[in-house]
């Protein structure tokens, strides 16, 4: 984008393309945008993953593909970027697109189409059927009290989503909770999605056979810092394998980064072959430091280095070196969510 002039404009499109076959998403629509509006759109594009299903979060990515054209001088119409993350209707309301549908920001369903029919159930419930305006989909919305409304959308008599909407606000009927499949709750504030939740099926702990080859091929590590200017900069990195100890100061290095490469780099010997390094808070805190080291290690090297990150967090760093060694950084935060750690297998605590 940098070698556009401030006065020409793209047409751009995000998709990604998933390894199970046939999953493909595309992240919004087409966005208008020039160079300028780079954070912009990576926001957006943040802001529309979020909104995504769980599957999409968990599945492997296999690639992402992003179709643009830049707009001719004499196509375009307006200088102007068009760059949203919903569709807004004349009537004022606002469309995400949650589970492959567009949904409105409000619970008011006299604002999202035009209704064609009203009938009473054996229950005496009213029920309402909307036709969506400019569109095939009919909200057919059964009203249970003044607050909620249980909704099926149908397309060609066929229900492709349920939810069910509560008002939180007597004032304000874009203030309401949203459980979509009895699964998923949308919270939106004014017509704004502010919290999503979800749902998770869980199971009795069942047990398990004792294992009587433990492993023993562990190391922990640990970063010390001290606030200089308001900035956390190490000074210190202390290894204990199970035998012995190793501590890095930086008064015996030229730099930190110099102290941060001489304390990995002491990781990759061969007697540490399939051994886990255990970091107490990897993912919000150490890995800040470490990463980039670790990638300028791999790359001058040749070694294999591959993170594995889940909802934005580093679960593990996995690095594969020399002839066929491996060693593994374990976030020990997700293992045992205490502040008090006991590991057993070194007959110490840490604290």
């Amino acid at each position: 984008m940098s070698k556009l002039d401030d006065n020409q404009f793209v047409l751009i499109l995000f998709r990604i393309i998933y390894e199970k076959k046939g999953f493909i998403i595309t992240l919004g629509e087409a966005q208008k945008i020039n160079k300028n509006d780079k954070e912009k759109i990576v926001e957006l594009y943040k802001k529309l993953f979020e909104l995504k299903d769980d599957e999409y979060k968990t599945t492997k990515v296999n690639y992402f593909t992003v179709s643009y054209n830049i707009i001719p001088q004499d196509k375009l119409k307006t200088s102007k970027s068009y760059i949203r993350n919903y569709r807004e209707d004349n009537k004022g309301v606002t469309w995400n697109t949650i589970f492959g549908t567009n949904l409105p920001n409000t619970a008011d369903f006299n604002l999202w189409g035009k209704e064609y029919l009203t009938k009473t159930n054996k229950k005496g419930l009213t029920i309402h059927h909307i036709r969506k305006n400019d569109s095939k989909l009919i909200f057919i919305v059964t009203k249970l009290s003044d607050i909620e409304n249980e909704v099926k959308i149908c397309l060609k008599n066929k229900v492709i989503l349920t939810f069910k909407d509560t008002i939180t606000s007597i004032d304000n009927k874009n203030t309401f909770n949203r459980i979509i499949n009895n699964n998923q709750t949308y919270t939106y504030n004014k017509g704004e999605i502010i919290l999503k939740t979800i749902n998770k099926k869980t199971h009795f702990l069942t047990n398990i056979n004792t294992n009587k080859n433990i492993d023993t091929r562990i190391i922990t590590m640990d970063i010390e810092t001290r606030d200089i200017n308001n900035v956390k900069l190490p000074y210190c990195i202390c290894i204990f394998d199970g035998n012995n100890k190793h501590s890095f100061y930086l008064d015996d290095y030229n730099s930190i980064d110099h102290m941060l490469e001489e304390s990995l780099s002491f990781l990759f010997k061969g007697k540490y072959n399939k051994h886990k390094v255990y970091f107490h808070n990897l993912s919000y805190f150490d890995s800040v430091y470490i990463i980039r080291i670790l990638a300028k290690i791999a790359k001058s090297n040749n070694y294999f280095f591959k993170p594995q990150i889940k909802d934005g967090r580093i679960l593990n760093l996995k690095l594969n070196f020399g002839k066929n060694y491996n060693i593994c950084i374990v976030c020990i935060f997700f293992i045992f969510n205490q502040d008090k750690i006991i590991c057993f297998i070194f007959n110490f605590m840490i604290f």
